[in-house]
């Protein structure tokens, strides 16, 4: 039985972690004792509050759901986008988008099931930093100040 392979490659706030021979250099975290192969990525290189963000695993089992989730730095949980079904997922990989709204560590998880199997892998833990002061929106209009 296969399992959702995913490899983060994502910096936060400008520094790199230490990653071992089976982990890619990365700014999000993984569980202890996790397989980091087995872990939801993230793309991007900085990650800020109310930014958008691809949350993404590779799949290698047919018949698979995969249900993206993240956990707030307040505990509460949410899904990211909807469970996607993957009929033949042998080599394929799925990704929702996510746009965090809290600054803080949020922990990523990947749920994978099939026809008589469930595993869920994570936490992928990054850190969000808030948005840059000066920066907001009028009426859902973006804008900047200083400009």
């Amino acid at each position: 039985m296969a399992a959702a392979v995913a490899v983060a490659t994502v910096t936060v706030g400008g520094t790199m972690a230490t990653a071992g021979a089976d982990q890619p250099t990365s700014g999000c975290t993984y569980s202890s004792g996790s397989i980091p192969a087995n872990q939801p990525a993230v793309s991007g290189t900085t990650l800020q509050v109310n930014s958008t963000y691809t949350v993404s695993a590779a799949v290698l089992n047919p018949n698979t759901t995969i249900a993206f989730s993240a956990v707030a730095p307040d505990g509460t949980s949410a899904a990211i986008g909807s469970p996607i079904v993957v009929a033949d997922g042998v080599g394929t990989s799925v990704s929702v988008q996510w746009t965090p709204k809290t600054a803080g560590a949020h922990r990523l998880y990947a749920a994978e099931s099939g026809p008589g199997w469930n595993f869920t892998y994570g936490p992928t833990t990054c850190t969000v930093a808030a948005a840059p002061s000066g920066s907001g929106s009028a009426n859902g209009i973006p804008f900047l100040s200083g400009l």
